[in-house]
């Protein structure tokens, strides 16, 4: 889920106590909304310079483990007092309450009683950047690859293509709510992608037989909006989102079908697989890296595994290309992959040339939404680095008989090339428009009958073959009921009727901790003497909280992190745990590698160590 769709759900005590946070407090005042406040990368490059070294680390490894899939509490808590991560348990918890505090980490609670944190899809990637970045030096420029794996086309020009085929002639679903498979056959004959290439896809069981190339086709036109299911059929109705993505520059059109495809195929319960994608980002474009550089730089053994399926991929989408150097293999970017950097990148020819021989030159650098008009009047005759096509009789006489005027097929093409139409186009065009549409009588309809001329843009000339009538029981069916089931998603992020918010303010104070309050004064405020007994009863008491002891052992102090208390053969008993030292600045323990036993009767003075109160306060913003 986003920050925006987070917001919207919020209960009105939620969104009280997050306005007036630290964070969030001086950026409303200056008449942000909430919701643009908690998603500006600004604010979040700023956090992550101010934070306390506690909340920093406990955000940056949620992020590693869990990416922006919602996981359990208890699943984070065993990781405090353990290295690497090194924190207590007891610090761990209240770290994930200065992140909700702050807006960073959102939780939930469903009435089975369990208790879901995430942090919000679109602030994980920016928090990745900023708490994880991918560390590889390129090799030089102008490195020499002995071989080198020709680029696929970009995956928006097979789209573009894909969703057209269904723009001429529909897409009926069975009544299992599945393409039959001669349609998805057609429909995948449009990709150039092997299944092979594909990320494993999360479908209904009547989709699985489906070539994995129609069904991505499909997944990501819902996600970016060209398709709709209308009924037992499935349309392409570009939605006001799909239009803003045709009309994008073809650099940026690229990168946001990147995002959307990381978000449509990367499996929410493989955060690895979403850590190696996003790592892959920081890679500068058209520079080559060694493949076991990488490797070596993921910050997760999973994110590495998961690497190598993720770049067959974006070979396969004409985003990245493979080689092998004297090094060894490698592969370099040949889109910009980073919205941070997507202004340094720049578009070359972005038009058209439109020959007289009814043939149309598309470089590269042509946006999908003058490929998505060319392929209303023409048909593809061959995509390379540079795609041709033919304005076709059959295709014009179809987009007649959508709707589309001569006026309009001329806007279009005038539009894409950048220049006035040539004269053999322009011919061919008015003897292909030439007849006029018949009125409801099937009789062609009288000179002050015909439509004026209308140089409308896009939005019209994506008009599209009704596939079912719209009545009232054949509207469109909802996002969530694409494939005619609910999304697998919403089940595991909570979505729906069970999902509720939890609105409670953070607590900041030793309430976080069970039974803090009843607890003897002494056991917290300094080390003291105390009999076995109760020695052993705090001890427990730690143990149950994740925290530290400081204690005192053959006349020196200790810092211990308990994490068992175990008999001895005595009939006494030993405590099993890890001692520790604060690193100078941060505060952060630094715990040994392996867990040694202390002896009650080792255990001198001792007390309980939690982390205090003004560790929340021990940072300010600047607002």
């Amino acid at each position: 889920m986003k920050t925006r769709d987070i917001v919207a759900e919020l209960p009105k005590g939620a969104l009280a106590w997050l306005r007036e946070g630290p964070w969030t407090a001086g950026r409303l005042a200056h008449g942000r909304s909430l919701a643009e406040a908690l998603a500006d990368p600004s604010r979040a490059a700023e956090w992550a310079e101010a934070a306390p070294p506690l909340a920093r680390d406990t955000l940056a490894l949620i992020v590693q483990r869990f990416g922006p899939a919602p996981f359990p509490e208890e699943k984070l808590a065993p990781e405090g007092g353990r290295p690497p991560f090194g924190w207590t348990g007891a610090e761990l918890r209240l770290a994930v309450q200065l992140l909700r505090r702050d807006g960073i980490v959102f939780a939930l609670d469903r009435p089975w009683g369990d208790r879901l944190l995430l942090v919000p899809a679109d602030m994980c990637a920016v928090w990745r950047r900023l708490l994880l970045p991918l560390r590889v030096t390129p090799l030089p420029e102008g490195a020499w690859m002995d071989s080198c794996d020709a680029a696929a086309s970009p995956l928006s020009h097979e789209l573009v293509a894909a969703w057209s085929a269904i723009r001429r002639s529909g897409l009926t679903l069975t009544a299992k709510g599945a393409p039959r498979k001669q349609d998805a056959a057609k429909l995948a004959a449009a990709m150039r992608l092997a299944s092979e290439d594909i990320p494993p896809l999360t479908v209904p069981p009547a989709w699985e037989a489906l070539p994995a190339s129609a069904v991505l086709a499909l997944l990501l036109g819902r996600s970016i909006g060209m398709l709709k299911r209308r009924g037992q059929a499935i349309a392409a109705e570009p939605d006001k989102a799909a239009e803003a993505w045709l009309a994008l520059p073809a650099a940026e059109a690229e990168l946001r079908l990147l995002e959307q495809a990381a978000d449509s195929l990367l499996a929410a319960g493989a955060p690895g697989a979403w850590l190696a994608a996003e790592s892959l980002r920081d890679l500068a474009p058209m520079r080559w890296y060694l493949a076991a550089d990488i490797a070596k730089a993921l910050p997760t053994k999973e994110a590495a595994g998961a690497a190598e399926a993720w770049i067959r991929f974006l070979r396969a989408a004409g985003w990245m290309e493979t080689g092998s150097g004297a090094e060894g293999a490698a592969l370099r970017w040949i889109i910009e992959p980073n919205p941070g950097r997507l202004m340094a990148s720049a578009d070359g020819y972005d038009r058209y040339e439109l020959m007289p021989d009814l043939e149309a030159i598309v470089p590269p650098e042509v946006p999908p939404g003058a490929r998505w008009e060319l392929e209303l009047l023409a048909r593809r005759l061959s995509e390379d680095v540079v795609a041709v096509y033919r304005i076709d009789a059959g295709a014009c006489r179809r987009a007649q008989a959508d709707g589309t005027s001569l006026e309009q097929a001329r806007s279009a093409l005038e539009r894409g090339s950048g220049a006035p139409l040539p004269g053999a186009v322009d011919i061919a065009l008015r003897d292909w428009f030439h007849a006029a549409p018949a009125n409801s009588a099937g009789q062609p309809a009288r000179p002050s009958e015909t439509p004026p001329p209308d140089k409308s843009p896009l939005r019209v000339l994506s008009v599209e073959r009704p596939i079912v009538r719209r009545d009232e029981s054949h509207d469109e069916a909802t996002h969530g009921d694409f494939f005619g089931c609910a999304d697998a998603a919403a089940r595991i992020d909570g979505a729906g009727p069970a999902r509720s918010w939890d609105a409670k303010a953070p607590i900041l104070s030793r309430r976080l901790y069970p039974g803090a309050d009843g607890v003897p004064p002494g056991w917290l405020r300094q080390p003291a003497a105390y009999h076995a007994s109760t020695r052993k009863e705090i001890v427990e008491r730690a143990i149950g909280w994740r925290a530290g002891l400081r204690l005192s052992k053959d006349g020196a102090w200790i810092d211990f992190v308990p994490e068992r208390v175990v008999p001895d053969e005595h009939g006494g008993w030993r405590v099993r745990g890890r001692p520790f030292v604060r690193e100078a600045g941060s505060g952060k323990p630094v715990l040994a590698e392996n867990p040694v036993d202390l002896e009650a009767l080792e255990i001198g003075t001792l007390m309980i160590s939690l982390p205090e109160a003004e560790h929340a306060e021990i940072y300010r913003p600047i607002t």
